[in-house]
């Protein structure tokens, strides 16, 4: 998605079009002015991805009880064999029953959801540049 605002706003980032506020017509602004706050979304986003990475790509190899009780002393030793085939990281305590990692990751879907939404309702909700108001300049 970077790559593709990136190359948007290579190619069309001097375009002049309408303002918007509120699905309502504002100042004029420029395409890449407008594609330029769409990527620092995405950027954020991004950087959330990776933070959450260490905390989300973890084993979940407890026991019913989430204490490793029925492997004995081979219950450590097996998890982590087990993260390591699946390369995923092995968690500080079993957290099966503390579902804060899977909510934390559907906040970020739905946050990644809620931009590409605003770029589809912005860009299927464009008037042209001539029925603008002509007052004030594009950023």
């Amino acid at each position: 998605m970077l790559i593709l605002l990136v190359l948007l706003l290579l190619l069309l980032g001097d375009v002049p079009m309408a303002g918007r506020t509120h699905l309502q017509q504002a100042l004029p602004t420029t395409f890449g002015w407008k594609a330029a706050v769409w990527m620092s979304a995405f950027e954020r986003h991004l950087e959330r991805l990776m933070q959450i990475r260490a905390r989300l790509l973890v084993v979940e190899f407890t026991g019913a009880s989430g204490t490793l009780a029925s492997l004995g002393d081979k219950g450590l030793p097996v998890q982590e064999g087990l993260a390591a085939e699946l390369g995923l990281g092995v968690p500080s305590i079993t957290w099966h029953s503390i579902r804060d990692t899977i909510a934390e990751t559907v906040g970020l879907m739905a946050m990644i959801g809620g931009s590409l939404g605003k770029i589809a309702i912005k860009s299927g909700n464009q008037t042209p540049l001539s029925s603008c108001p002509s007052t004030g300049s594009a950023p």
